[in-house]
């Protein structure tokens, strides 16, 4: 076992485990392995801890820890009760990690939030520098270090790999990724010969690795490990024999970086380095996946490390950013570095419900998330063991398992079906999943540092290389052709794409760059502790100096200005030349109110030097109250010898309060007593919570107006015998069986001030005391007092969308916008999905079909979105068709469905009927022409009457060409047509009526008509014109059947103008 300081992979921090100055400290020193050890029976991982505490009473804590492990130490830090000792003592094997559950992992976290507030700053100002060969900087990397915390979580981790349980008939595994993303062309070209990895290394934490296989070259010094493979070690087992149990981890790693002719991976020439996060047996914890991350930021310029790929995870899905387990920490640091961290996006895409989001780690902002489409047709079916099925498959379609969200998901890959090195020998297994998605990015993302130093003689940054992803990615959509049995989110993607993304990369060093913010909210605690500062960031390039103001949104956010916070705004940001990021703050005023967390809603406004703006142009930043109301009774509480207190109960009546307890914390002040072991005291809450602060402690040590407050996180715990002094403490119960007298609730009891937690503060709380044993009293002179927290409840919003209408159009299409409403701003991203659907009116032909996601950023109570209506010159009535809103989530539906109504437009004009009848001597003849559609204006047609086998001027009187003028909302209009009375004796005449050069509309399809004249002479002698017809060869004229006239007069043109 090497104790040289060189094998250190992690550092010295502190953590205090609770509120008071001489509370007991535990500070993890160093954990060091020795990388030329093999596996041996115990773990080879030595934990150093340094324990302090203040009471010289009792032995060295060296003594202690002779006798116990240290895992037990801290779960039963009782024992060390002040004591006078500082000692450090290394302690090997199994015991070295704290149990599950234990404090050192609890605590911690309470540093996480601040130190990556500051490992965000640190790396801000060195984003993307490297030394001259592009490695990490050892200077930051020295910096970063103590900024780390260990927290131990023994949250377990999964791998994602999806089983297929069985299938129909499936295509030969002939398409692999390669041909999709073009990264033979990618290769082929000249301006990227030579980018292959050379000189740079990726690092996958997984099962391990087979460690002799081809794929990761050669064995030229025959020990049995391939020489590309720089460094493993087994974080689960503690060894330096990081061999693959299962097969995941090769295939994976061949992904990334094998340089087999066949199966090449992304980077085949880059260095490999495998840790093993993973127990033989299938288990892991993110305390391994801690402790990998920082040997990789402790040694990130030793190996020139340029990516990570963690392709496993919590099986979560989350929908907005996370920082879990620990972790966010040393994915902070990495960022900070120029190491691009990937991760699978999750498989659980089916069992979620369709439902949106990634799992964790691929929800923390400093890793990329990856979703998995298929590489080409496989056939099908594939019956995926959680339940997703791909009836058929093809290139881009998006894996029917693969998780995905409009917020978290960066880039998708190809992850099925994947072929790679298996566990053991020199074969090959296949899976699919975005565990094999995700090393796709992990293996790239080592292409684009080596092209980027090259280029530009920096590394990308994180953002960079996502915006290059995405803006030279090829899009594909979620729905368009995917045969699965999930509900498709309808949103559009990016997949990579090799020459798109290395064209990208060469215009970096010839761009002013792409402003925006680094995320959709930032936050400051009420007294001014930042918890995540205002990030501008850079991409696209970062030539020239250039500039872009902050300013205030509208609306402004909830946070009042000169009572919340002093309006500096605008502020204009400076970004000299090689400059990607930059952070801005606002002064922050603290105020003594109980309130719910505020925002304060900012944008950029317009840069200058040639630079333009992102996606993200504005964020929220939000200000966290900060304050704990203190209800005391000061009033005297007599503790009588043998019996209950005066008064009894004591009580506090608490009120104006909102949301539910987070903590509950309660002095007692000045008390005194003879025999504090006989001192029994309850807490209950108004909703019948109740908890023991202190029984049978103390011994009989005499209390002398001390001051107890009572916290569930501090560390210490009142002792058994001994005195007790002023000082915060855990409730503690040394016995069991206590009973307190009516009215107080009977037991059992608890000693956890937690169970107050998330039920209501306001109410009478009540505090019972008694004396259990005789000849001994004392008193709380000064009363009692308690400290409520409360997280002030945001009503869940409820999501509305409007109804709309919109005229239709005659040609092309234009734009029905729709408005989707929150009933309240939240502090939490808002997503809901939307799609049309089929009223009277139909998609295709009226209006296109329309689906996505909208999302609102905190502040956020508005958004819209569009539906393209299709026009036409149909007459028809007015059509509708519906939006439907559907899964919500941090919100609920209060009208779901929206109703777009397509107004017709069009106008048209044509005679009543067919025909119309006149008589000789009688009447005149009124024809009506109508007007039908759109009225609002005015139209005009002419009016023509033409000779047919009735004669104008002997049969009828001829009005020639008349002009009929439809005035606006008018929609009829008659003519009088008259005949003229003779005597003779004649058949039936008719004659042609037309409409022709309309304005303001279109002709229906009756624009011509009949008028007939009926004879009123009673001689049957038949002559003239009507003669003639009679005698006509022609069938229409003689046939005097009104629908085969109809029907033949379109081709008798010498009847029509």
């Amino acid at each position: 076992m090497s104790n040289s300081q060189e094998n250190l992979f992690s550092y010295s921090f502190n953590d205090p485990l609770s509120e008071g100055q001489e509370s007991l400290t535990v500070s993890r020193l160093e954990c060091k392995v020795n990388d030329s050890l093999e596996k041996q029976q115990e773990k080879e991982v030595i934990s150093v801890f340094q324990l302090s505490t203040k009471n010289s009473e009792l032995p060295p804590i060296h003594q202690i820890l002779k006798t116990k492990p240290v895992a037990e130490v801290l779960d039963n830090k009782n024992d060390l009760e002040g004591s006078s000792n500082t000692s450090t003592i290394a302690v090997t094997g199994a015991d070295a990690t704290p149990s599950k559950g234990s404090e050192l992992g609890t605590v911690t976290n309470a540093l996480l939030s601040n130190n990556i507030n500051l490992l965000n700053t640190l790396g801000s100002q060195y984003l993307g520098k490297t030394d001259p060969s592009g490695k990490p900087l050892q200077a930051l990397i020295n910096q970063l270090l103590p900024l780390l915390t260990t927290t131990n979580s023994q949250a377990p981790i999964f791998l994602d790999k999806i089983p297929k349980i069985n299938n129909g008939t499936v295509k030969p595994q002939t398409n692999q990724s390669g041909p999709l993303i073009r990264i033979d062309q990618f290769r082929a070209d000249t301006r990227f010969a030579g980018i292959n990895g050379n000189g740079f290394a990726t690092v996958v934490l997984d099962t391990g690795i087979n460690r002799n296989h081809p794929f990761f070259g050669p064995d030229t010094n025959n020990d049995g490990i391939s020489d590309r493979i720089v460094y493993q070690y087994d974080f689960a087992d503690g060894d330096s024999n990081a061999q693959d149990f299962d097969g995941h981890g090769s295939n994976v790693t061949s992904i990334a970086a094998s340089q087999d002719g066949t199966y090449k991976g992304m980077a085949p020439n880059a260095n490999i380095i495998a840790l093993k996060v993973f127990e033989d047996s299938g288990s892991g914890y993110f305390s391994y996946i801690e402790q990998a991350l920082q040997w990789v930021v402790a040694n990130a310029a030793t190996y020139n490390i340029a990516s990570i790929n963690m392709s496993l995870g919590d099986s979560g899905n989350y929908n907005t950013a996370k920082t879990l387990y620990g972790l966010s920490d040393e994915l902070a640091a990495l960022a900070a570095l120029g190491v691009i961290v990937v991760s699978a996006s999750g498989n659980s895409f089916y069992e979620n419900g369709s439902a949106q989001g990634v799992s964790y780690p691929a929800a923390d902002p400093n890793s990329l998330s990856v979703g998995a489409v298929w590489d080409g047709n496989n056939g099908g079916d594939y019956y995926w063991g959680s339940g997703a099925t791909d009836y058929t498959t093809g290139a881009d379609r998006i894996t029917s398992f693969s998780q995905r969200s409009s917020t978290q998901t960066d880039i998708f890959a190809p992850g099925a079906m994947i072929t790679g090195a298996g566990a053991t020998g020199t074969g090959t297994v296949e899976y699919a999943g975005t565990s094999q998605a995700s090393p796709h990015i992990a293996g790239i993302a080592v292409l684009a540092q080596q092209l980027a130093v090259q280029t530009l003689g920096r590394r990308l940054t994180q953002s960079e290389f996502v915006y290059a992803l995405k803006a030279g990615g090829v899009t594909i959509n979620d729905g368009d052709n995917e045969d699965d049995n999930v509900t498709n989110t309808g949103l559009n993607f990016k997949r990579v794409d090799m020459p798109g993304l290395g064209n990208v990369i060469l215009a970096l060093a010839n761009s002013s760059g792409v402003l925006e913010f680094s995320s959709a909210t930032f936050s400051v605690n009420e007294n001014g502790t930042i918890i995540k500062s205002i990030t501008i960031n850079r991409v696209g390039g970062s030539v020239g100096a250039v500039s872009v103001p902050v300013q205030l949104d509208n609306p402004a956010g909830t946070a009042t200005p000169g009572t919340d916070y002093t309006n500096t705004l605008p502020i204009t940001v400076n970004f000299a030349n090689g400059e990607t990021s930059k952070t801005v703050s606002l002064p922050i005023l603290q105020d003594s109110l109980i309130e719910l967390n505020e925002s304060i809603r900012i944008k950029l406004g317009t840069p200058t030097g040639g630079a333009t703006l992102g996606t993200q142009t504005t964020a929220t930043y939000f200000i966290i109250d900060d304050d704990t109301p203190i209800f005391s009774n000061s009033n005297s509480i007599t503790i009588n010898d043998s019996s209950a207190a005066s008064p009894y109960p004591s009580e506090i009546n608490v009120s104006g309060l909102t949301g539910l307890i987070t903590k509950v914390t309660v002095t007692l002040n000045n008390i005194s007593h003879t025999y504090p072991d006989d001192v029994d005291i309850l807490l209950v809450g108004p909703n019948g919570q109740k908890t023991i602060l202190m029984s049978d402690v103390g011994g009989s040590s005499d209390l002398n107006g001390v001051n107890l407050t009572f916290s569930q996180t501090a560390a210490a715990s009142l002792p058994d015998l001994g005195q007790i002094t002023s000082k915060t403490y855990k409730p503690t119960d040394i016995g069991s069986g206590d009973t307190f007298a009516t009215p107080a609730p009977a037991g059992p009891y608890d000693a956890n001030l937690g169970v107050f937690n998330n039920t209501g503060a306001n109410g009478i709380w009540k505090l019972y005391v008694v004396d259990d044993a005789n000849l001994d009293t004392g008193s709380i002179a000064g009363g009692w007092q308690l400290a409520i927290q409360t997280q002030p409840t945001i009503p869940t919003p409820a999501i509305s969308i409007n109804d709309i209408s919109i005229i239709e159009g005659n040609s092309g299409t234009k734009n029905a916008t729709f408005t989707v409403t929150l009933s309240g701003a939240t502090d939490s991203n808002v997503t809901v999905n939307y799609g049309t659907a089929n009223g009277t009116a139909l998609a295709g032909s009226d209006y296109t079909n329309t689906s996505g996601t909208l999302t609102f950023i905190p502040g956020q109570t508005s958004q819209t979105f569009t539906v393209p209506i299709i026009g036409d010159t149909t007459v028809e009535p007015d059509e509708t068709f519906l939006v439907n809103l559907t899964s919500p989530t941090n919100a609920t539906l209060a009208d779901a469905t929206g109703q777009g109504t397509i107004v017709n437009n069009d106008t048209t004009i044509q005679f009543s009927k067919f025909s119309y009848t006149g008589t000789e001597g009688g009447n005149p003849t009124t024809v009506t022409i109508t007007r039908l559609g759109a009225l609002t204006n005015s139209s005009t047609v002419q009016f023509y009457l033409t000779n047919g086998s009735a004669i104008a001027g002997q049969d009828f009187t001829n009005s020639g060409l008349t002009t009929i003028t439809f005035n606006a909302n008018e929609s009829s209009k008659t003519v009088s047509l008259s005949p003229i009375n003779d005597t003779l004796a004649e058949p039936k005449e008719l004659a042609f009526l037309q409409l022709k050069s309309l304005t303001g509309g279109t002709l229906g399809a009756q624009d011509v008509a009949l008028w007939y004249i009926l004879d009123n002479d009673s001689s049957t002698n038949v002559a003239g014109t009507a003669s003639l017809m009679s005698q006509s060869s022609d069938p229409l004229l003689a046939s005097y059947e009104p629908l085969n006239i109809w029907d033949n007069m379109a081709t008798s043109a010498n009847f029509f103008v």
